[in-house]
């Protein structure tokens, strides 16, 4: 079996922001020339994470948002909806405590098939990276491409 790794640095804005990773996995696929297997990705950070949707305007400028504010009631600031505030702050001093929640939410790695060398998506499946921290940051990916030739 065939191994093939490599990391890429993504910088996002913060709040929530996404970018799609579709074809960065079909590139590292392509490179790793691995045909049957699979390509994992992984994020580090706490408070960062993946996901898999359509990444439909709906979703990406809206739905996801007012899912974690509105629905589970994770705001941005200093508290929860009901007005409870959030203890991480008080424990590091900073203003991340939704941030993390809403990352817990997320996944930190998965994986996806590849066959004949084709990253197995569905036809509306797309893998975010969706940076859930109050400012700009840069995350790293690592990729990992296990497979046979």
């Amino acid at each position: 079996m065939a191994v093939y790794t490599v990391e890429r640095d993504y910088h996002l804005d913060g709040r929530m922001s996404k970018t799609i990773l579709d074809d960065h996995l079909r590139a590292v696929v392509a490179e790793s020339g691995i045909r049957e297997g699979y390509i994992m990705i992984f994020v580090a950070g706490c408070v960062s994470g993946l996901a898999i949707t359509e990444a439909e305007p709906g979703i990406m400028e809206h739905d996801m948002d007012y899912m974690f504010e509105k629905a589970i009631g994770v705001p941005y600031g200093d508290n929860f909806a009901d007005g409870t505030p959030y203890r991480h702050h008080e424990t590091w001093n900073d203003d991340n405590g939704a941030s993390h929640l809403r990352a817990l939410l997320l996944h930190h790695s998965f994986s996806v098939p590849v066959v004949d060398g084709r990253v197995m998506l569905g036809p509306w499946q797309n893998v975010l990276l969706i940076e859930c921290d109050t400012g700009p940051r840069t995350r790293t990916i690592w990729y990992q491409v296990q497979g046979e030739r």
